[in-house]
């Protein structure tokens, strides 16, 4: 079942992360980057901010791990959704998606079942920072 995404739900630690994120980023010049923190300052503006142990677990936080399923082409990939940094620093095998991205701003606070961009599904969470106990995460 597709549901329509209306509202991002996010926890009070990603909120205060992705908030030094942007006043990181907004205290220097202006960088490639810019449309991205205006729409993540719009996302953190809008969203329905939970304690960490509220958050269900079928729900994308900043972390998780994920796999998507391709409507069309019905094919599979894992991914995770990190912070910029962190995407620059994972080996290329590993598929991770920048909070600072198109997709990375589609996936926070997502459950499964959700439809990303009308292409693409998530099928299952597979790791949650917040689910599994990983506070520092």
């Amino acid at each position: 079942m597709t549901r329509t995404f209306v509202k991002p739900v996010i926890t009070h630690v990603d909120a205060g992360r992705l908030k030094l994120l942007l006043a990181a980023h907004y205290a220097v010049p202006p960088r490639p980057t810019a449309t991205w923190l205006d729409r993540l300052g719009a996302l953190l503006r809008h969203a329905e901010v939970i304690g960490a142990e509220q958050v269900r677990p079928d729900r994308v936080t900043m972390n998780s791990r994920l796999r998507v399923r391709d409507k069309s082409t019905r094919e599979q990939m894992d991914m995770r959704l990190v912070f910029p940094d962190d995407a620059n620093e994972t080996p290329r095998e590993q598929c991770c998606v920048s909070i600072l991205s198109p997709m990375g701003l589609s996936l926070l606070g997502r459950r499964e079942g959700d439809d990303i961009h009308g292409r693409l599904s998530i099928e299952k969470i597979l790791y949650q920072p917040e689910a599994a106990g990983d506070d520092d995460v």
